[in-house]
């Protein structure tokens, strides 16, 4: 009898432990992007298909930029051709809705969004930029995304991150670092099959 109470035990204990440790490995796809990092300006959402949706809304209010600015970024992460993004900005004061193209895993763009622009110190108005880093495999995905604005000159480039005031404003990024996805699209990192946990 006591052999029986102790296996009994033993496996209501293991049962319990699995669960637990299942419960804690479940993350939504939102959680893979570190909820906390991403702009309070922005909501994540899950739109199926392995693609996430994070929308923002950005009132800059500053002597160099003064507009709203919207963002909408779909990342597709398990697309067959590799993960990618699609963007669509939007420009409240002047109703501007500028869709952008696929960028997939491998491309650094920058976008140049039509009818906006940043005072830029020394050198007047320049256009503001979608920014966009996707590189590689939903293992280890890394992702840059967001608004900058830059000034070539001759072979040097001047970002917004290097100039004082403006720095305060620009660049702004709704993602940036990287993120894993390993097991959600079928296959774990030695191509072997698995059941998603999400």
């Amino acid at each position: 009898m006591c052999n029986l109470l102790s296996t009994q035990n033993l496996l209501a204990y293991l049962f319990l432990c699995i669960t637990a440790t299942a419960k804690a490995t479940k993350q939504s796809l939102c959680d893979r992007l570190d909820p906390e990092k991403i702009p309070p300006e922005c909501t994540c959402e899950e739109a199926g298909n392995f693609h996430i949706v994070v929308d923002c809304t950005k009132s800059f209010d500053s002597d160099y930029l003064n507009n709203t600015i919207g963002m909408k970024v779909d990342l597709d992460v398990c697309n067959s051709k590799g993960s990618s993004v699609t963007l669509d900005v939007t420009e409240q004061n002047h109703q501007i809705d500028f869709p952008i193209e696929t960028v997939r895993a491998g491309e650094a763009k920058k976008f140049p969004i039509p009818g906006v622009s940043v005072i830029f110190p020394g050198a007047g108005s320049l256009g503001l930029d979608a920014a966009v880093l996707i590189a590689g495999n939903p293992d280890m995905l890394i992702l840059k995304i967001g608004l900058d604005t830059c000034l070539h000159v001759h072979t040097h480039e001047i970002c917004a991150s290097s100039v004082p005031g403006l720095n305060t404003v620009l660049p702004w990024y709704i993602l940036g670092g990287t993120y894993s996805f390993g097991n959600i699209c079928g296959h774990d990192s030695n191509g072997t099959a698995v059941t998603a946990i999400i």
